[in-house]
């Protein structure tokens, strides 16, 4: 009760008693109660709040009020009145995914449970075993307040993996939580029907059958495979509505098909999903306020709020799919598959095209259905398997009730499909444990793709480099590429096929400047299926002895050629300068590395110790640009952390290539950069780039950061290093009341900036919010008054250079106004005082006093803002959707349109 409290000291304790003698207490106080303004202004805010209903005024006043079951254990009682929806949400955060299973959680207990909904977790963490809740409503962001359910069976540990535990928290939940709409979510990681080992065969659980669902760290890495969640599914008492993956890679054809007879609607990314997952407050939001929608309207409800979370995900996608509608899908993939196979060996050729454009996904093996039959329907000049690829299609589109995509997406549609290029790495348990391939020939279609030497090719390998004197080189011998020396390259080819390549012949070319290939074919030998063999001559190349010795990369393409799989290109680069540099296993190991240098090196991961440690030690306001490149079907990322890893400043963690960090420097001290693979093995490059950053310092501290800026025209230009908490700018100026300042911000292609305007204080009074990239950007402001100003410049989206033109005009207001106000001033303070409103002399003897009360007896007096108090931002809220900067009165998101 912040406001009763803070006005005790001020009103008799009786006001707070009984509510009906409040206001003719009040009318009764001595009219020298009345004497100062501010006695009087406190009385009107009383009066206000005791004529409010008593049901509205403790919320207006910011109580936080719940109306929600406070839960004994339950151990087998009464079954609670059956509601419109319960919400299940099986969250195995027993892993990495810890933190933001909390998260998630608080999001949901924003909302809460409500007369009709039903929201209930089971919540696995990683060091601190597992509780059920019942959510109810609490506006906390850390901490879990929701009561607590205790369900027989399931241990303070249980194995998520298992699916005993999933069948008995959802049996129980159904038994004492009925409700006529039922939605289960696995909250985890993901990986489709087969497990993420099995992908990259690179741990012992390779032999492991399909898994592709809550992988939990505390037994062993125990996952749900896709026969244990069906069997869990067809055995429950009442059917799923929606069955919702918050993990990864799950919207496939095959799943979607395998849950055809136990779930209504399934919602699942073809891709990744961020670790914040859904956004959970706004969908329960909707549904607690319309608990009387259809299934199909809350699975549209959660596409569209995952979009508006994600607008800034290039990679996220996210569909929801009618599962009735899988058998004539599955109709339409026989039909196609068998069309394919009567006619495979004159389309092998067109096929392996089409693999190569169709869209995919993290694992390479899961193929976008619908873009694939468009492709063919390109590639393959064949009547009837165009017919059948355009069944597909409308199959699929029939079938979608919503669906989003991002930009690196732009083909996808809403469901995978099993097609590893290689038939190496095809699983034969796809064909034993997965329905989709007993009701279609699609498993069958593979092999005879495979057979008619579909797949694989001739690619780059690796290369080794000779730079001694011997032969066609000539150079200072240290194995490392150095301006002005000739190189002997020996390149090695794999062939990734199942067939043999014969008669290969390779040939490189490069278009940089500074190279010259005075040999540039070699013939290879017979490569075996999954071989790996060295040209029989190595190619040779010249570098000119102008080109930069360090941090210069030239670029290579070789075109491989073979009978059996025609011309492939594959890429490569020769790094001047460097050798292969491990970095440290550990923080404490971490290597120390420089401006400019280039790294190479090679993760054997995945796993919790393949990791690469190096160290930088700068200065502040240094511009620091790390650049992560690495082999083919690899997934490597990089964080960047300041003083042993107490601070995570950066990181570049996207599914492609490169993988960039792009900082300044707040602060001076080591800075520990961490390279790790999320997926797959093999080498990678780093490129560090260091630079001072033109004198310009970063960071949210206005009074400390702030550049002065003087009255007149001027362009000020620095480089904004991306959405970021340091990627803000700050500048200061002086200006005139009543005059207008205009600003002009320019960006790069791709890019959004955005401007804030603060008064000395550190208010908003005037801001930028762009919806697309696209400059210059202008904001233009009359100040209401004389002084200091602050222009913050932010990048929403991107980073690089910018110009900021400043127009500020020069202050000329006369002084004879300024005595003219204040006159006019102490003539109204006389008339106030005349006629008893106010009391000049009581306000001056009394107010230390005063002042001493409304502090709560402290004996300090507040003092006026001096001119050299330091501003104070007064608003750093943002979209909780699109993450837009959120200013002064807005109620909704300029950007994506949302409330908040």
């Amino acid at each position: 009760m912040p406001i009763f409290k803070e006005c005790k000291n001020l009103v008799p304790m009786e006001i707070f008693s009984k509510k009906r003698n409040v206001i003719k207490l009040l009318l009764n106080m001595p009219r020298k109660r009345w004497s100062t303004l501010l006695s009087f202004l406190i009385f009107l805010s009383i009066l206000a709040s005791c004529l409010l209903p008593t049901s509205d005024s403790k919320r207006d006043f910011g109580f936080l009020l719940t109306n929600n079951p406070v839960l004994e254990e339950n151990d087998g009682g009464l079954a609670q009145q059956q509601k419109e929806w319960t919400f299940m949400v099986y969250l195995d955060a027993d892993n990495n995914l810890d933190r933001f299973g909390v998260e998630d959680v608080n999001e949901m207990e924003v909302v809460g449970s409500s007369d009709e909904v039903n929201i209930i977790v089971l919540l696995d963490r990683e060091e601190q075993g597992a509780k059920t809740y019942y959510i109810e409503k609490d506006f906390s962001e850390v901490t879990i307040s929701s009561s607590e359910i205790s369900i027989p069976g399931i241990a303070n540990e249980p194995n998520m993996g298992d699916p005993e535990t999933l069948e008995t928290f959802v049996t129980y939940i159904q038994d004492y939580y009925a409700a006529d709409n039922y939605v289960l979510t696995l909250w985890d990681h993901g990986s489709g029907w087969r497990t993420y080992y099995e992908e990259y065969g690179t741990v012992e659980g390779y032999h492991k059958s399909p898994k592709g669902v809550c992988y939990d760290d505390s037994s062993g890495n125990d996952a749900l495979n896709t026969d244990e969640l069906g069997a869990v599914l067809a055995g429950l008492s009442g059917k799923i509505d929606i069955l919702a993956f918050d993990a990864c890679l799950m919207a496939s054809a095959e799943l979607a098909y395998e849950y055809r007879d136990d779930v209504d609607i399934m919602v699942a990314s073809q891709e990744y999903i961020p670790g914040d997952g859904y956004n959970y407050d706004a969908i329960l939001e909707e549904l607690v306020d319309d608990p009387y929608m259809t299934p199909e309207d809350f699975a549209t409800i959660l596409v569209d709020e995952y979009r508006y979370e994600y607008v800034r995900e290039s990679m996220a996608t996210l569909s929801a799919i009618d599962c009735s509608k899988m058998d004539t899908l599955a109709t339409a993939i026989d039909n196609f598959a068998s069309t394919m196979m009567t006619n495979i060996d004159s389309i092998v050729l067109s096929v392996n095209r089409v693999w190569q454009s169709v869209e995919y996904f993290s694992l390479l093996s899961y193929i976008e259905l619908h873009h694939f039959c468009e492709c063919v329907k390109t590639e393959v000049e064949n009547n009837d398997i165009d017919a059948a690829a355009e069944n597909v299609q409308n199959a699929i589109v029939d079938a979608t009730i919503a669906e989003w995509h991002g930009s690196s997406h732009s083909h996808a549609k809403g469901l995978t499909i099993y097609f590893p290029f290689v038939e190496g790495i095809y699983s034969s348990k796809y064909e034993e444990r997965i329905d989709l391939t007993q009701g279609t020939h699609w498993d069958e279609f593979l092999g005879d793709y495979w057979a008619a030497g579909g797949g694989g090719g001739t690619l780059f390998h690796r290369y080794t480099l000779d730079d001694d004197s011997a032969g066609n080189s000539s150079g200072n011998g240290n194995g490392i590429a150095d301006p002005g020396e000739t190189i002997e390259l020996s390149i090695a080819l794999r062939n990734t096929g199942i067939v043999s390549a014969i008669d290969v012949e390779g040939t490189i070319t490069s278009s940089d400047p500074y190279v010259t290939i005075t040999h540039d074919t070699s013939d290879f030998p017979d490569i075996g299926p999954g071989g790996m063999a060295v040209g029989t001559s190595p190619f040779v190349i010249t570098i000119e002895a102008t080109c930069p010795n360090e941090d210069y990369a030239i670029p290579f393409a070789l075109s491989a050629s073979s009978p059996q799989f025609g011309l492939q290109e594959t890429h490569f680069t020769v790094f001047l300068g460097t050798s292969l540099v491990n970095g440290g296993g550990s923080i404490e190991e971490a290597v120390v590395i420089s401006n400019g240098q280039i790294m190479g090196s090679s993760l054997p991961g995945p796993g919790s110790q393949d990791e690469m440690w190096f160290r930088l030690d700068l200065e502040k306001s240094y511009h620091l640009v790390a650049s992560l490149e690495g082999e083919e079907n690899t997934d490597f990322d990089m964080k960047l952390y300041y003083e042993n890893a107490a601070f995570l400043v950066g990181e570049g963690v996207l599914l492609s290539y490169p993988e960039i960090i792009n900082i300044i420097t707040t602060k001076a001290g080591s800075y520990y950069l961490k390279v790790y693979n999320f997926s797959g093995t093999g080498s990678f490059t780093l490129s560090v780039q260091v630079s001072e950053a033109g004198g310009i310092n970063y960071g949210s501290n206005i009074e400390d950061d702030a550049i002065p800026v003087q009255s007149g025209t001027s362009t000020y230009t620095g480089t904004l290093p991306g959405p970021s908490p340091w990627g803000t700018i700050f500048y200061r100026f002086n200006g005139a009341g009543g005059k207008e300042c205009t600003f002009t911000l320019t960006g790069p292609v791709g890019s959004i900036f955005d401007m804030t305007l603060y008064n000395s204080v550190g208010e908003e009074i005037a801001w930028t919010t762009t919806l697309t990239s696209g400059y210059p950007v202008v904001l233009s402001h009359e100040l209401e008054e004389s002084g200091r100003y602050y222009l913050e410049i932010e990048a929403y989206q991107g980073s690089g250079e910018y110009s900021l033109e400043f127009d500020i005009p020069e202050g000329g207001t006369s002084w004879f106004w300024y005595i003219v106000g204040i006159v006019v001033i102490i003539i109204l303070l006389l008339i106030l005082d005349r006629f008893g409103i106010i009391n000049l002399g009581k306000m001056t003897s009394s107010r230390g006093k005063e002042r001493e009360m409304t502090t709560g007896g402290r004996e300090e007096t507040a003092s006026e803002p001096r001119e050299s108090e330091e501003p104070t931002i007064t608003s750093r809220r943002r979209c909780p959707y699109c993450k837009t900067r959120l200013h002064s009165g807005e109620t909704t998101c300029p950007r994506c349109g949302r409330k908040v």
